[in-house]
Parts: structure tokens; sequence; C-alpha cells
């Protein structure tokens, strides 16, 4: 794991913490329920975290799932339904005052940093090479980008680590 990922700040508990999906993080989730992806679902079930998308990233996974291979599955109308139902929709507001993101190589993958920016998230999870390439470099970007696998051991750790109180150790430290 990148040192620099520790660097981002994961927010006070007091609410679950905001991740954003890709399309294909949330295929894993949602429609292969890769055991990749089972501690993101864990988390989630526990409270301890929550999905964020926009209207675009929304759109996305909706028209994956009504294209070939995808189309005729009879996993993709639970799959679309359970995204839907489970994603926090964040709607744009005022421009952040942030450094411009850096341009993705397939432009339409700019819409995941773009929405992992107005969610204000620290972690955006994504199988895709030149997104994580993206996140190693860290351009300055507020936020973390790892594949789901990590992307569990990551937000666990952040959980763990914010759950001690200050000045207390964790039992065998």
């Amino acid at each position: 794991m990148n040192r620099d990922l520790a660097k981002v700040e994961t927010p006070s508990l007091d609410v679950p913490i905001g991740v954003v999906l890709d399309t294909n993080a949330a295929l894993d989730l949602f429609f292969w329920r890769d055991p990749d992806a089972g501690e993101l679902e864990r988390l989630w079930r526990a409270g301890m975290i929550r999905f964020l998308a926009s209207p675009p990233c929304l759109g996305e996974f909706a028209h994956v799932l009504r294209r070939s291979p995808f189309a005729d599955d009879v996993r993709a109308p639970p799959a679309l339904a359970a995204y839907h139902a489970t994603v926090a929709v964040i709607e744009p507001d005022a421009p952040l005052m942030h450094p411009p993101l850096p341009r993705c190589r397939d432009r339409s993958d700019q819409k995941f940093l773009e929405a992992a920016l107005q969610a204000r998230v620290p972690l955006l999870v994504s199988r895709d090479k030149a997104l994580r390439i993206l996140g190693r470099r860290r351009h300055a970007l507020p936020f973390a980008i790892l594949p789901p696998g990590d992307a569990g051991d990551w937000l666990c750790q952040r959980i763990e680590t914010s759950a001690v109180p200050r000045g207390h150790s964790r039992v065998g430290d």
C-alpha cells in the first residue's frame, strides 16, 4: 500500500465514511458479488461506510447494465435496484476551491474523480488501472484511489485507528 494514503484524513466516525465507487467496483459489489468487495459490503451493512454517487455515475451504471452482456442476465435488474437503493446521490453545489483535478486518459472516468471531490470523501474505489495510477501519483488529490480488496483493508485500518481514544492504545500495542 502507498504510504501517501496514510495522509488522507478520515472523517469523524460520528457519521459513516463516504465512499465513491466507479462502475466496475459497483459491478463487483452489486452484480458479481465479488469476494474482493465483501469487506466493503460488510462495512456498509455495519453502518461504517456509505456509498455516494453523482447523477452521471448513476447513469453510467444503469447504461452498462442495459447493454450486452448484462442486459440478458437476470441479475441485472436486482443489481440496479440494489445500487439505487444503497447509494446516496450527491448533487453538484458551488464549485469547490481546490486545485484542478488531473485529467483521466479515459474521459469517461473523469466523473468519478469529480464525484469523489464533490462528495468530499476520503476514498474512490476503482478497478481502473489509469485511475489507480492517478491515485498513486497523488496529484494533490484529497482522496485515495484503491481497488475493492485494498479499499476494505484501508477502511478497516482507518476505522480501527479512529475508534481508539486519544491517549490510549489498542490491546497488544
